[in-house]
């Protein structure tokens, strides 16, 4: 690596080291690529390689479980099928892409958002479906960006389309 190269890093040493703390504390978890996008909550110590990344909270009061329940919308959905690369099984999403994706405080306070998400995590921990949770995070998710119906029937029949037309290939 160009580290090595130049004498920056010695050839054993990690070449981008992070803290420990950001695998420690609360965060949300996404594999770098997927045949859709999924965001998983985690108050718990986890490590991993480079096929997944992180998203961690850098602001005080915002929530990570309404980030979570965000990013696992079909408005995100729709948003990274337009900004993420098209790779292999599916999606490439690049932290520059999240990093992008317009969200605000207001949002990742919502109490309602917040609490539907900590129902899905729950069920998610349990094993048990929680499709009727995450269709109440759909209809939360568009309301707070302010998606009227026709809007919202585009966006999903078009995830409809690119799930469909994946899966035949």
């Amino acid at each position: 690596r160009r580290e090595t190269q130049k004498g920056t890093v010695k050839w054993f040493q990690l070449h981008w080291p992070r803290k420990e703390e950001i695998f420690k504390g609360e965060k949300v978890v996404y594999p770098q690529m997927g045949a859709k996008p999924t965001f998983a909550y985690s108050d718990k110590p986890f490590y991993f390689n480079m096929s997944a990344n992180l998203v961690y909270a850098c602001v005080d009061g915002i929530s990570l479980k309404a980030m979570t329940a965000v990013l696992n919308s079909n408005l995100a959905h729709f948003y990274l099928l337009h900004r993420a690369k098209n790779r292999g099984i599916g999606l490439d999403i690049a932290v520059t892409v999240i990093d992008a994706f317009p969200v605000n405080e207001d949002i990742l306070k919502d109490e309602e958002l917040i609490r539907l998400s900590a129902m899905a995590i729950q069920k998610a921990e349990k094993e048990e479906d929680f499709s009727d949770v995450d269709n109440l995070i759909n209809e939360r998710v568009y309301q707070l960006y302010d998606f009227n119906s026709d809007e919202i029937a585009e966006i999903n029949n078009y995830i409809s389309e690119r799930m469909e037309a994946n899966a035949r290939h």
